[in-house]
């Protein structure tokens, strides 16, 4: 066997885990993680349109960001109701600069994941979320405006 047999092998596994670990990010554009404040401001200014992913009852209880759309991730089995939500939200436009919020912000980190892979490409996370998180205060915390869901 040549000395160089091994070697060779080892690249070529690294090649193929590399190849493996991008296939998923094909498309996919980065999400950005943004202070809530940061988005208040964007949204007011008209360049962001802010969207609650928490379900209609989480709304009812806390309220929902003002200006802020409705469109909760966990509705069916698969994404496709959050998705057709997202687009009638957006009109269709894949390059709409979107923020989400949940709770936490671990429902927006997801549904943020959802977006780039399906080919938005300026998807926002907002920190913290509603409620806040070991590293932020939240929306509520932060006395940003909150409006009530009359029509959840």
């Amino acid at each position: 066997m040549p000395k160089n047999f091994r070697p060779s092998i080892v690249f070529f596994c690294a090649l193929i885990l590399i190849g493996a670990n991008s296939v998923g990010q094909l498309g996919a554009e980065p999400v950005k993680i943004i202070a809530n404040d940061f988005a208040h401001a964007q949204a007011q200014a008209d360049g962001l349109t802010i969207i609650d992913v928490r379900t209609p009852n989480e709304w009812r209880q806390s309220g929902m960001p003002a200006g802020a759309k409705g469109a909760t991730i966990y509705r069916g089995k698969d994404q496709s109701d959050f998705l057709a939500e997202i687009a009638k939200i957006t009109g269709g436009d894949k390059a709409a600069p979107v923020a989400l919020i949940c709770a936490h912000g671990v429902r927006s980190a997801r549904a943020a994941e959802i977006l780039s892979k399906a080919g938005y490409r300026q998807v926002y996370d907002i920190k913290g979320g509603m409620l806040g998180d070991r590293q932020s205060r939240g929306w509520t915390a932060s006395n940003l405006p909150i409006r009530p869901c009359d029509k959840c």
